[in-house]
């Protein structure tokens, strides 16, 4: 089962980079949710319109949606990852 926390710091990284191959996505993320990483997240996170999962070549290509994009913004105050984590 994978922390619903990461989905936040996954939205951050792709609002910056709009769209990233899996594999750089798991490297730009802090150590800890590196761990905690599990593909299922992305799964729920295609379920839900916030990005797009698609094969280039080898990896996967995961895109922020402007769904995703607009869940960022209009995060709730203090909704995200446990100690305050950003």
């Amino acid at each position: 089962m994978y922390d619903p926390s990461l989905q936040w710091a996954v939205l951050q990284l792709l609002a910056t980079w709009k769209r990233l191959p899996l594999s750089d996505l798991v490297r730009m993320l802090q150590p800890i949710d590196q761990l905690r990483f599990r593909r299922e997240l992305l799964d729920d996170m295609e379920y839900d319109g916030l990005v797009i999962l698609r094969q280039a070549g080898d990896d996967l290509v995961v895109d922020l949606t402007p769904r995703g994009a607009d869940r960022l913004q209009n995060r709730p105050p203090g909704d995200g990852a446990p100690g305050g984590r950003e």
